[in-house]
């Protein structure tokens, strides 16, 4: 991250402290991305994260939890129906 870029987001968290919502995308060790919303969690990091490192971890995420949401719907649609709630 350029200085630059480190300094805008300084800037947005000291502008709103008190946010509505917020999470951690983490890369792991492994190359694998994680979102927490723990922030009490604690933990180290070897580097600081790169535009690059933030692009691929937000695109990563997204795309697992939208073939999850597919994954779910599909699920949804194969359950057999509820014969109580079937109309006759």
């Amino acid at each position: 991250m350029t200085e630059e870029t480190q300094s805008t987001v300084e800037e947005a968290v000291d502008k709103a402290p008190d946010a509505v919502t917020a999470f951690i995308v983490i890369k792991m060790i492994d190359g694998s991305y994680v979102a927490i919303s723990d922030l009490t969690k604690t933990f180290t990091v070897a580097r600081s994260a790169t535009i690059g490192d933030i692009r691929q971890g937000c695109d990563e995420l997204r795309y697992t939890i939208t073939k999850s949401d597919i994954i779910n719907g599909v699920l949804e649609a194969l359950k057999p129906e509820d014969s109580e709630t079937k109309e006759d």
